[in-house]
């Protein structure tokens, strides 16, 4: 992988960080279902997914696995993601000036 690729990987998992911290900061606890609706489709979950274990591997966001009956009276399991502390948003999403160097 040439320098160029490597900066364009990069920049690609920044970009992708920062939606995916955005989403979690607008809607606090999501399926990631719907969080890949809030990203954007065209981020193939291939792309996202590895980010995510990342920011739950750094204590930065929490997933929780909860059961819930349906209306027909059947079991499911749902999964919600969340962020740890809604005030790391500030800290971690790249600013104005971080995409003007």
């Amino acid at each position: 992988m040439t320098e160029l690729d490597e900066d364009f990987v990069q920049t690609t998992d920044d970009f992708i960080r920062a939606r995916l911290i955005h989403v979690l900061h607008i809607y606090p606890g999501i399926s990631p279902s719907m969080l890949q609706v809030g990203i954007g489709t065209a981020i193939s979950p291939k792309m996202w997914h590895p980010i995510m274990n990342k920011l739950k591997e750094e204590g930065l966001v929490k997933e929780t696995e909860y059961m819930a009956q349906a209306p027909n009276g059947r079991d499911l399991t749902y999964k919600k993601l969340s962020l740890v502390d809604s005030t790391i948003v500030t800290s971690l999403a790249p600013t104005e000036a971080d995409n003007h160097d």
